[in-house]
């Protein structure tokens, strides 16, 4: 039985022991969506011994580079936004976790959002632009995606990315080389997280594949009518343009995330695979073969790697 001590309820042992196994569960059950090499590093790096020593120097940084945009942001609200916070809210239910801070800010560029923080305290900024310009469906996915990095535990790796060259700066002659040593494989890693995210954002929106690639189609098509723009035609020009320059792919490496044409495809794929159905429930359509585990993977990875 759960007691009560000043003014306080609190889980009896057993209570607490099968509400741990909940989440544990809950936490399975997410990556289960997850990229096969996403949530195998996932997996690894949460069994790190230094894990609560990482969670607190990205804490510092996050603090100090991110307090005031959280600080000054428009919070995201019941009242404020209440069609974003329902879209929020709902994103979370789906996914298992609490619903995190979110603010709007200026101090985000262009049609953006994105998730920051530790594992004890994530965040999700919202850019001005995104909210006033992105159809509520479409802003759904984005607000998806920023929840399953929430619900996969990237933000505090995908936070040591976005801070590496600071962490880097404060050890003298071996930290910049340390700093670029790690930012490769991060970023390698950080690739297929997305892929993982999108998966998220695509199970937020119900499965709706048009919604889902318009709103990563507008990251790149900023003010233009991207609702006009026939998506498999786009997809198809820019991998043929991929293959007829492959030495400025190269430049692949250094990004964090894959090219908008890689990350609709693999959206594709997904929406037309096993893993898709098993884990929504859904019912398989009679008229649709769909994509194996291990085909899925090989079409993913196969389209994501750099060359």
């Amino acid at each position: 039985m759960s007691f009560e001590f000043q003014n306080k309820n609190y889980l009896s042992l057993n209570e607490f022991i099968e509400d741990e196994k909940t989440k544990v569960n809950l936490y399975s059950q997410r990556l289960a969506f997850a990229h096969k090499i996403d949530g195998k590093v996932i997996s690894a790096l949460e069994a790190l011994p230094v894990k609560t020593a990482i969670n607190k120097l990205v804490e510092v940084f996050v603090s100090q580079q991110s307090g005031i945009m959280l600080s000054t942001g428009l919070s995201v609200n019941p009242y404020n936004y209440p069609k974003i916070y329902n879209s929020l809210q709902s994103c979370c239910d789906n996914l298992g976790i609490t619903i995190p801070q979110a603010v709007i800010s200026t101090e985000m560029s262009g049609i953006n959002a994105m998730a920051t923080g530790t594992n004890e305290f994530s965040f999700i900024v919202i850019s001005d632009l995104a909210q006033a310009l992105l159809p509520e469906d479409q802003l759904k996915f984005i607000i998806g995606h920023e929840c399953g990095h929430i619900a996969l535990e990237h933000v505090v790796y995908h936070s040591i990315g976005q801070y590496i060259g600071q962490i880097g700066s404060y050890l003298p002659v071996i930290g910049p080389i340390l700093a670029n040593t790690v930012m490769l494989p991060l970023n390698g890693w950080s690739r297929y997280s997305e892929i993982s995210a999108d998966r998220a954002g695509f199970i937020c929106c119900d499965g709706n594949l048009d919604i889902s690639q318009r709103a990563l189609l507008r990251l790149v098509g900023g003010f233009s009518d991207t609702h006009l723009i026939d998506i498999d035609a786009y997809i198809d020009k820019s991998m043929t343009s991929l293959e007829e320059h492959k030495v400025g792919a190269i430049n692949e490496y250094l990004m964090s995330h894959p090219l908008i044409p890689k990350r609709l495809k693999s959206l594709e794929y997904f929406s037309k695979s096993e893993l898709y159905y098993r884990v929504t429930n859904k019912p398989i359509p009679s008229n649709i073969n769909l994509y194996s585990d291990e085909a899925l993977n090989d079409l993913v990875n196969n389209l994501i790697k750099v060359i």
